[in-house]
């Protein structure tokens, strides 16, 4: 065929054994050659073939520039990771604001305050049990003396919520 013929966008693509859609993309923005009124527009295939090298040189930049599959691959991805992270910070709000999420700030002071008073409480024990160990005659009495102390101190705690 010659390359002066002018051809509509199909008998372009059978001529030169091309996809229709990637002729019809490839002269998308090429003024037709001939236009007449009520025919279909016609280009020389000199101009369908210019405008499908540089079509092809388009998809081999884009390609070499790092447009393959796998950085396709790779941006849905990272695409279903932001969504995914979106939504757990939605999640998180949520339970915030219905209270089941708590800060961790308050839960670490809450935890020093009840390790605390319940330090300061069991080393009191010593202080409270002192004289009636003195007075116990036998270990049975003092082992009791003792393990009131402590139950009495353990009761407290988990009265006071401390």
């Amino acid at each position: 065929m010659n390359d002066d013929e002018l051809v509509s966008r199909t008998r372009a693509a059978e001529v030169l054994k091309r996809n229709g859609r990637t002729v019809t993309a490839a002269l998308e923005n090429v003024p037709p050659d001939e236009a007449k009124p009520g025919r279909p527009k016609r280009w020389r295939v000199a101009t369908v073939k210019a405008a499908l090298a540089r079509r092809d040189a388009l998809n081999a930049d884009y390609v070499r520039n790092g447009a393959t599959a796998s950085s396709t691959t790779r941006l849905t991805a990272a695409r279903a990771r932001l969504t995914e992270s979106r939504a757990a910070v939605a999640d998180m709000q949520r339970r915030k604001l219905e209270g089941s999420l708590v800060p961790i700030d308050e839960v670490e002071a809450l935890w020093a305050h009840q390790v605390t008073v319940a330090r300061t409480r069991l080393l009191a024990i010593p202080a409270k049990v002192a004289v009636p160990l003195g007075m116990a005659q036998n270990a049975m009495p003092r082992q009791e003396i003792v393990r009131r102390e402590i139950y009495a101190a353990l009761d407290e705690l988990s009265r006071s919520g401390g």
